[in-house]
């Protein structure tokens, strides 16, 4: 085989196989969402109230777009602070503020506020990092109130942060939920066109 030919066949193979990555990407994301979607169903495991649960087809989601999974770098701060967050009621939810997470879209660099539960005694979670945002879409067609995403602490600086996974609050489908309100420092100048949008039935339900 000539080295044009083979030069050639690499490149199939490395673009097909890039191509399979992105594929089972894909379908791990949507089958998360299917997921729960399956368990926010049942009305034990639902925030959605039972006369809600009657015209519950599923939540709302942007198109998965690999552009919002992204490579970030992660700096743990050196003063371990706790700190108190608003919530959507008087709860006052104890945190430590963990790390900033430091990302770029579009090649302009942004900055987010890790946290970690003070409170919470799920063994489940406790290596977990909690990310509340707003964006400049939270007032257009995301849910006013905030997204959240978790992510494990990484074992490294550098580490994969993917919007595709940011969630809603509770709040946004039902106001009977205590929900953390994003700090300012959350607040990004830009919109994320990623993960969770509003949530809507036929009776226009958006949890407001």
């Amino acid at each position: 085989m000539k080295n044009g030919h083979l030069f050639i066949l690499i490149v199939v193979l490395f673009l097909s196989s890039c191509a399979r990555m992105q594929d089972s990407y894909i379908v791990d994301i949507q089958a998360e969402r299917d997921a729960k979607d399956s368990l926010y169903s049942l009305i034990k495991e639902s925030p959605f109230g039972e006369e809600q649960l009657t015209t519950f087809s599923g939540l709302v989601y942007f198109p998965i777009d690999e552009k919002y999974k992204l490579e970030a770098r992660i700096e743990i701060l050196s003063e371990e602070k706790v700190v108190q967050l608003q919530t959507s009621t008087d709860r006052m939810p104890n945190y430590l503020r963990y790390a900033f997470v430091y990302f770029t879209i579009d090649k302009k660099e942004y900055k987010l506020t890790a946290f970690k539960s003070v409170d919470s005694k799920d063994k489940e979670y406790e290596n977990f990092l909690f990310l509340p945002f707003t964006d400049n879409n939270s007032t257009n067609e995301v849910y006013g109130g905030g997204r959240y995403v978790d992510f494990e602490i990484p074992t490294s600086k550098i580490f994969i942060l993917d919007f595709n996974k940011a969630y809603n609050p509770y709040c946004a489908y039902n106001h009977k939920w205590s929900c953390v309100i994003p700090p300012r420092e959350n607040a990004l100048n830009v919109a994320i066109n990623a993960g969770e949008k509003k949530y809507f039935t036929n009776r226009n339900l958006s949890g407001h």
